[in-house]
């Protein structure tokens, strides 16, 4: 199934997170694996963003170009999940993260032939929830995109 939304989240969680501690948060949920299809963090050594699968294996562990993800209720048949490493509601998300979010999700629109102006969509835009935190400006990341496109 190809998506029609890609949403961008945030975990909520200290910078330092890796895959294995979103990995355990979701388990702990009763998740199988990682909810989001992708995660970025920021390499807190090399001070770049570095994009991590999140879910892509089926229950075989087949590879999937794409996989549903346990992201977004309700939306999660017809949507791609990213989510950035952090917690945007009480700091800055570095630009290097921003870019490199961007530069993806910019790659899922011209793979999926999606506007991003009308697929992307801040996790809080589509559920009652603060993600992908409030100092993420969800425009200005949708122009950011499109711009690149």
């Amino acid at each position: 199934m190809t998506p029609s939304l890609l949403i961008l989240h945030h975990t909520a969680s200290p910078r330092t997170w890796e895959r294995e501690d979103v990995l355990r948060a979701h388990r702990a949920r009763g998740f199988r694996d990682v909810g989001y299809n992708d995660l970025i963090r920021l390499d807190p050594e090399a001070g770049r963003a570095q994009i991590i699968l999140g879910r892509p294996y089926d229950l075989n562990d087949d590879w999937e170009p794409w996989e549903v993800g346990a992201h977004a209720r309700g939306l999660n048949g017809r949507s791609w999940g990213c989510a950035l490493i952090g917690n945007y509601h009480e700091e800055e998300p570095p630009p290097a993260l921003l870019r490199t979010a961007q530069a993806l999700f910019a790659a899922m629109c011209a793979r999926w032939s999606l506007d991003p102006l009308e697929a992307i969509r801040g996790h809080g835009e589509v559920a009652a929830t603060a993600c992908p935190g409030r100092l993420i400006d969800m425009d200005a990341f949708r122009a950011g995109v499109a711009a690149l496109l």
